[in-house]
């Protein structure tokens, strides 16, 4: 405190120096709860995905409308890196397995930053690439040790369990935000151009990615067999999930949900498990949820949509003028925002009505990256979602219920994210971490996979819900003639647990 009045810092920085002090002296007795600091640091990661919290020890101020500015340590950044250190502690006084990744996704996710790094030849400002190299740095770090916890079972419960905590908390955040007309929000306030709320997020279509994703694993778990207790606290907390993604008045999400939502049921209804009242409680809270955030839903619906799609068709005309003319190094990482202008002036651009052409990099990621770091910087970020979505699609395909329905959900996500980069840009933002989150996951599910079929061959599939590697080691609670009946509880009925 006494730093913090000496630099005459604002009130936030004292509210988190103070939030991280209580966490500081909590965390023995959480540690304790959660089993160990490990598992405690990891449910914090997964928790943080929503959590836009962040400071800049290097930072430019400057007229930049999108990407990064500086070298921004994210909160999830900040875990990430104590549980590589921890891991590596614990490593050297050999209580911890080898680092658990995959060869090719990391082989991809290099590749990726060495061509982000050759784009700086081109690069109209250096400092600003570097600022995106690091950024990808961050994401590859992240990545690893998701991927790296994710490779067990523990992981795997462990993931869906937060999951579902953070979805009702979002969820009540912003339904609490849009009665209230709170618009305060961890980074600051919302960024939106009309009056839209992003709950622990800057922008809404970010709280809305996020809150669909959540939404795809609440709606696997509601689907697949869990004792009606814990259904109906899961349909409790997807219908909030549905008031909230509608109250973010994000368009791209409620089209990826609809479509995600369609992936799943087709999942459940190929392997003949769903009942037609999961299809009907789907439906139905759907339609009350419409009906619910109609005074503002209809609004939205009621918008001029034309003039939108015309001002994004004209960002992708300067994104693809960009690429014609930089195909093979792009006009830099993180420097599209520095030319547009210019790319602008030498393309045919369609006016709206009143005359007006807004300029912006493009609403695209995909097209956003070939024209930052050229055609070999897409293919090598479509290659790390290509693995991971190959990942989550095998597992989709295994024997084992819970890793197949995990796999198909995952699916659903990458498949939903797919879209959402589409339809918006994300880099620097909260969305770029949870994509990497998600594509790590599968991988991780994918070494699950690998490991019993190292264990056990292609036979069979024997009902157990703990990770093959040194069981006694790594908290393992399974036996031989584990009942499947609630994939989601241990045997006291604790929620999230391996039974």
């Amino acid at each position: 405190m006494i730093v913090i009045t000496i630099f005459n810092l604002n009130d936030k920085w004292m509210i988190w120096c103070s939030l991280g002090i209580i966490v500081l002296m909590l965390t023995p007795i959480v540690s304790k709860i959660f089993g160990s600091l490990e598992n405690f640091l990891f449910c914090f990661l997964i928790f943080a995905l929503q959590l836009q919290v962040g400071f800049n020890p290097i930072y430019r101020s400057m007229n930049k409308m999108a990407g990064l500015n500086g070298l921004n340590i994210s909160l999830c950044l900040i875990i990430a890196s104590i549980l590589l250190c921890t891991w590596f502690v614990k490593r050297c006084a050999q209580a911890a397995r080898p680092l658990t990744t995959n060869k090719m996704w990391n082989l991809a996710g290099l590749a990726f930053l060495v061509i982000s790094a050759i784009s700086i030849v081109k690069t109209s400002d250096k400092h600003l690439t570097l600022f995106g190299l690091y950024e990808i740095l961050s994401l590859l770090l992240i990545a690893t040790m998701t991927c790296h916890y994710c490779s067990t079972r523990k992981g795997l419960h462990t993931v869906r369990t937060v999951f579902l905590v953070s979805l009702l908390l979002q969820s009540l955040l912003i339904i609490f935000q849009n009665i209230t007309g709170w618009e305060y929000s961890l980074a600051g306030k919302s960024i939106a151009r009309v009056e839209r709320f992003s709950g622990t997020m800057l922008v809404p279509s970010a709280a809305a990615t996020y809150i669909m994703v959540l939404l795809f694993f609440a709606l696997g778990t509601a689907f697949s067999a869990v004792s009606r207790r814990k259904k109906f606290l899961v349909w409790t907390i997807i219908f909030l999930g549905i008031v909230a993604l509608l109250l973010t008045l994000t368009r791209s999400a409620w089209i990826g949900f609809f479509i995600g939502t369609l992936l799943i049921l087709a999942y459940f209804c190929k392997i003949k498990t769903i009942k037609f009242s999961s299809v009907f409680y789907t439906v139905t809270l759907i339609l009350i949820g419409v009906v619910l955030t109609w005074s503002v839903l209809g609004s939205r619906i009621n918008e001029n949509h034309s003039d939108d799609a015309i001002v994004r068709w004209n960002l992708v005309l300067i994104a693809l003028d960009m690429i014609k003319k930089n195909p093979l190094l792009g006009v830099g990482l993180n420097n599209a925002t520095q030319v547009v202008t210019k790319y602008a002036a030498e393309t045919p651009l369609i006016a709206n009505a009143e005359g007006f052409v807004w300029v912006f990099i493009v609403h695209n990621q995909f097209l956003l990256i070939a024209s930052e770091t050229g055609i070999p910087g897409l293919l090598a970020f479509l290659t790390v979602i290509g693995i991971a979505l190959r990942a989550a699609v095998m597992c989709m395909r295994a024997r084992d219920p819970v890793l197949s329905e995990t796999g198909a959900v995952l699916t659903t996500s990458i498949i939903a994210l797919i879209w959402a980069l589409n339809m918006d840009h994300v880099a620097g933002a909260q969305t770029y971490i949870l994509l990497w989150f998600i594509l790590s996951f599968a991988i991780g599910l994918r070494n699950i996979m690998q490991a019993d079929m190292a264990l056990k061959g292609p036979a069979p599939y024997r009902r157990y819900t703990a990770h093959p590697y040194s069981e006694a080691h790594y908290g393992a609670t399974a036996s031989a003639n584990t009942r499947l009946g609630d994939a989601y509880s241990d045997p006291a009925g604790r929620f999230g647990a391996p039974q």
